[in-house]
């Protein structure tokens, strides 16, 4: 029997007629025909049914007068929005949260969205994302934003996802400031990335905090992230040295700068660029990376484009290791590692030119490649597998229980 009782009607899990083995065996057949690889084994991973998700987003609607928070219905051509009063999908923390932010719910008249997140240290935040013309209104209101500053909870607001701050005279929203949202995983202890272990096969010693906003995109699992960081960065040595192209606020980037020689980051988001700079610093780890404002998706349209933008990071990167003043040199500042995690539409004209791999991109070995959508990540499989590059493994990560979703971690290298 469910432990949920909306199965039948909430279009959150949209599979939760399959039981775990039937899960598994459905899941690891579809990909297998996504990769056309059947020579490959893929690993499976997976953490239980229920409770794995610290940050929810849902539907805040006011409008009739009757506010409904929770998702959408299963049923097609229909925006019925089905109000829940908890879910199990979400981990214990998180579900107590909900519970207690639907007991008092902003005086909001309109419809928006609402991500709750829970930190590790249990820190609670809200964003709210609705029309300016409410956001104002729960400012002026002030009763609302007084309660939950009594509970320390922090509010952002907007797209431009400001936080909710009392000076002496009223509410306002200011700029946010990074919190500890989430975590990462190390494989050295902060501070020591100029250290050089002698075994290649570094461990994840612990985990590390990791700053953003409520709003900045993270993993929705601390615990699947764990893996699905072990996994991805498995073929990174301590001598590599790595670009990572869509760095977000450093989720991979700090386990990869506390391994390899050397990271450079592409990323073009301005509030994720921020956070990076700051999470890196935190870490003692900014003088390992060069970070740069790069979209590699809409940005690189032609090769030349492509090649002059892997050229200034190739310069950028060697200048910083000439200024380090610690007597070591890398033998070439050019990357043999990347990491690649792009959005739901994946590389787009930029996985020709990674398949190419010319230029300041000739000494590439190695791709570690992150998808949530297997449509996508096929399709740039076909394309870099036409250029040489072969798949050696990969592993479907089961963070997404109950749903049809999951996310692959996979490794290529040249053939």
């Amino acid at each position: 029997m469910s432990a949920c009782l909306y199965d039948h009607l909430c279009g959150g899990c949209d599979r939760p007629q399959w039981i775990s083995a039937e899960r598994k065996s459905h899941l690891l057949c579809e990909l297998s025909k996504w990769a056309n690889t059947p020579s490959i084994d893929f690993g499976y991973h997976a953490f239980g049914e229920w409770s794995l998700r610290d940050r929810v987003d849902l539907t805040l609607d006011s409008s009739s007068g009757t506010a409904r928070l929770g998702l959408y219905a299963k049923t097609w051509g229909e925006r019925e929005l089905i109000d829940l009063p908890g879910c199990p999908q979400l981990s214990p923390a998180l579900e107590s949260w909900l519970r207690d932010f639907r007991r008092d719910l902003p005086p909001l008249e309109g419809r928006g969205s609402v991500r709750l997140r829970v930190s590790p240290s249990g820190l609670r935040g809200v964003w709210l994302d609705f029309a300016n013309i409410d956001l104002k209104k729960v400012l002026d209101e002030e009763a609302w934003l007084n309660r939950q500053a009594t509970q320390s909870v922090i509010v952002e607001m907007g797209q431009r996802r400001k936080r909710a701050q009392r000076d002496d005279s009223r509410w306002r929203l200011v700029d946010p400031r990074p919190e500890a949202w989430f975590e990462t995983w190390l494989s050295r202890p902060s501070g020591l990335a100029t250290h050089r272990e002698s075994s290649l096969d570094l461990p994840l010693l612990s985990p590390h905090p990791l700053y953003g906003k409520i709003a900045s995109f993270t993993q929705p699992s601390r615990a699947a992230n764990r893996e699905l960081i072990r996994l991805a960065l498995r073929d990174l040595h301590i001598e590599d040295h790595a670009l990572e192209l869509g760095s977000g606020i450093g989720n991979f980037t700090l386990p990869m700068a506390s391994r390899a020689k050397s990271v450079t980051c592409w990323e073009n988001d301005r509030s994720a660029l921020e956070d990076l700079h700051f999470n890196l610093e935190r870490a003692q780890l900014l003088g390992q990376v060069q970070i740069q404002a790069v979209d590699f998706i809409r940005g690189l349209h032609s090769e030349s484009m492509a090649e002059s933008m892997a050229e200034s990071m190739a310069e950028s990167m060697a200048e910083s290791w000439a200024g380090r003043g610690d007597g070591e040199q890398p033998r070439s500042a050019t990357p043999n590692f990347i990491l690649v995690d792009p959005p739901r539409a994946g590389l787009g004209d930029f996985a020709e030119t990674l398949a190419k791999a010319q230029g300041p991109l000739s000494r590439l070995e190695k791709i570690s490649y992150v998808s949530c959508y297997p449509e996508s990540w096929a399709r740039d499989l076909r394309i870099l597998n036409s250029r040489g590059w072969k798949l050696i493994e990969a592993h479907l990560i089961d963070q997404f229980p109950r749903t049809r979703h999951y996310e692959i971690v996979s490794h290529l290298r040249r053939g």
